[in-house]
């Protein structure tokens, strides 16, 4: 393996002075070492800079006005020194050989120009790093295209390793999204590179009700943001998978609203989009919804 092959760490953080530990714990035990890890401070109300005392030999600390997360990363990304970068939320956990696994890939793979190396993951209600290592490891890997990308967008940030320079190129995360930014992202990358996972589980990430919660507004951020690709030259020959997706979330945000218990904002999204549903769904979304409503 290559010695000069160098990955900084970003880590944003935000009020997670007890859920960040194991993050880093989780770097800091990597097969691969890490050049650095930049923890982003995202303007905490926490004690989280007390928390992180015990690492300030192992980070780079540095702390901003509250921005959100693609602000954070995208300082990190400014300021950190190595040519490749990988991104981790302060609440998830790696396999210890998962820089491992992708720096090979990396030194492996036929074309030098890589923008993104992503692999599996899986999202649980607690992370445990012993389980997550005994998982065995898969050194296989596949590309993916635009058009896979565009029927399954759902690269995880915390599983990537990007090429700094491409993502300087396209200009990093969209600060102006809160949602979908990765997606956007990714999107852009994968025009100018190519996206590479590996098939291995390789990344915990925690479900929390944070993350249920916004997920109203990730399908809102999805579906806005595919129906703008369809209006640009370059996306026509995947008019038909962008539309599959467009259709495939606006299904997701109705199961998510009866998941919720939201039976109003159902009726009103429903009507909005009702003509593009298919037959054989209307009626169990329509049942589901009823026996909602006759509970709530």
């Amino acid at each position: 393996m290559m010695t000069d092959l160098a990955i900084s760490v970003i880590i944003p953080a935000y009020n997670c002075q007890d859920k960040i530990h194991k993050a880093l714990q989780s770097v800091l035990a990597q097969t691969f070492k890490a050049s650095e890890i930049i923890i982003v401070d995202d303007g905490s109300s926490d004690n989280l800079e007390k928390a992180l005392i015990p690492y300030k030999k192992h980070i780079k600390y540095i702390k901003k006005n509250n921005g959100g997360a693609s602000s954070a990363r995208n300082l990190g990304v400014y300021h950190s020194n190595s040519s490749w970068v990988a991104f981790l939320d302060a609440d998830d956990i790696w396999h210890e050989d998962k820089l491992k696994v992708q720096a090979h890939v990396i030194e492996s793979f036929e074309s030098t120009n890589i923008s993104i190396i992503c692999s599996e993951y899986r999202f649980v209600n607690a992370v445990d790093q012993l389980a997550l290592n005994k998982q065995s490891i898969d050194f296989s890997y596949e590309k993916v295209n635009i058009e896979k990308l565009l029927n399954r967008p759902y690269l995880a940030t915390p599983t990537v390793i990007i090429s700094k320079h491409l993502f300087n190129i396209v200009g990093g995360y969209n600060e102006m999204l809160h949602t979908a930014e990765d997606l956007d992202l990714y999107l852009k990358l994968v025009i100018v590179g190519d996206v590479i996972k590996v098939n291995s589980e390789l990344t915990n990430c925690l479900m929390s009700l944070t993350s249920l919660t916004s997920q109203h507004d990730t399908y809102d951020n999805e579906i806005e943001l595919y129906h703008s690709l369809n209006k640009k030259v370059k996306y026509e020959p995947y008019s038909s998978t962008i539309n599959k997706h467009i259709q495939d979330c606006q299904i997701d945000k109705l199961k998510y609203l009866l998941f919720m218990r939201q039976p109003q904002k159902f009726h009103e999204f429903y009507k909005s989009i009702k003509a593009e549903i298919p037959v054989s769904l209307k009626y169990k979304l329509l049942l589901k919804y009823w026996l909602l409503r006759l509970v709530f």
